[in-house]
């Protein structure tokens, strides 16, 4: 009697499983064991979504009635493995410092000193012997007296000279007569005041040519400028 008993019991336990197995339409696997089996470790595992239940009853009389049943396999869709998308590491560009070049003080350029150049006055030549004013050196003297009336500040030494023909006492005395004359010539014509021309006389003594020749005696019978 008490083994039927725990037939019906182990009976009932299968029919629960079975009955919820049937309500979720999916199949039911009942395995029968004797009490010696502690474990359901001696039947296949199932896997792919399937569960094992172990059930245990422990009657009066010291069976153990046991009830090992499968669960349903999973028969939905499984669902489709989404892929990991790791976190976009967005790199700040660089910035790069802007180089901001030094502002230089803009210096007005200075304008150029412009050295004014020496005036230059012209000598006049005279006849053999003579110290009167000769058209020619009339132009001359004309062209120094404009630029002694535009440069009022310089002075001027007017020194006469001689060839070397005659004694030196005369050619001395030739000389200074010529710078007197080319002397008046200024200050009669342009005003320009006895104070800024100095006369001298030097006779022969510096000549700038050559006495042997007639050219070169030309030339040394001179009034020169020389702007002191």
């Amino acid at each position: 009697m008490k083994k039927m008993l725990a037939l019906v019991l182990a009976l009932a336990f299968v029919f629960v499983f079975s009955g919820v197995g049937l309500a979720n339409n999916f199949p039911i696997i009942t395995y029968y064991i004797p009490s010696s089996l502690n474990q359901p470790s001696g039947f296949p595992v199932m896997i792919q979504g399937e569960y094992v239940v172990y059930v245990d009853k422990e009657e009066l009389d010291g069976w153990h009635t046991t009830c090992i049943g499968s669960s349903f396999v999973d028969k939905h869709p499984k669902s489709t493995p989404v892929a990991v998308v790791p976190p976009r590491v967005v790199v700040p560009p660089k910035v790069v410092p802007k180089v901001v070049p030094p502002v230089v003080p803009r210096v007005p350029p200075v304008p150029p000193v412009v050295k004014k150049s020496k005036p230059i006055l012209e000598p006049i030549y005279f006849d053999s012997n003579k110290s009167n004013i000769t058209p020619n050196a009339a132009k001359t003297l004309d062209k120094n007296g404009v630029v002694l009336k535009e440069n009022p500040s310089i002075k001027v030494e007017v020194g006469g000279h001689t060839d070397s023909k005659g004694p030196d006492a005369t050619n001395k005395i030739i000389s200074e007569k010529r710078a007197n004359s080319a002397s008046k010539y200024l200050q009669d014509k342009f005003s320009i005041q006895s104070d800024r021309l100095k006369v001298k006389g030097y006779g022969e003594s510096k000549p700038c040519c050559d006495n042997k020749t007639e050219e070169g005696r030309k030339q040394n019978r001179r009034v020169e400028f020389q702007i002191e």
